[in-house]
């Protein structure tokens, strides 16, 4: 059974540093969506050309498109616990996302309250799964 929490907050919520608080104490694999959109660019590929065209042109990426990389990035790890950082980033993103998450998987949106210990969520949260 994987296990996939998403933390899509804004810039100066305390995203970075929760995830990286999460990635170390809980051994989950960060994933972003920013970076696996940035190594698309980078790898040049037409899919990376069609990403970088629509984010000059101030574009969302389909849902779709991040969705694959995401899928592909969990595929290509051994681990069964990711943290997907900047996704989803609205309703529709959401719903598409869950459309596609197979029912051996657990999903959790995760907030990120100034103040709040992660960790004491994260004990209450894995106690209930």
């Amino acid at each position: 059974m994987r296990t996939l929490v998403s933390s899509s907050r804004g810039p100066g919520s305390g995203r970075g540093t929760q995830c990286a608080n999460i990635v170390e104490h809980f051994g989950y694999t960060h994933l972003s969506a920013g970076d696996l959109l940035r190594a698309e660019i980078k790898s040049g590929s037409e899919n990376g050309i069609m990403i970088q065209n629509m984010i000059k042109e101030g574009k969302m990426v389909p849902s779709e498109v991040t969705i694959k990389l995401i899928e592909k990035a969990i595929l290509e790890n051994e681990n069964d616990k990711f943290l997907i950082d900047g996704f989803p980033r609205n309703e529709e993103n959401r719903t598409a996302f869950e459309a596609v998450v197979s029912s051996n998987v657990i999903y959790l949106d995760l907030l990120i309250f100034h103040g709040f210990c992660v960790a004491d969520f994260f004990n209450i949260s894995v106690n209930f799964m």
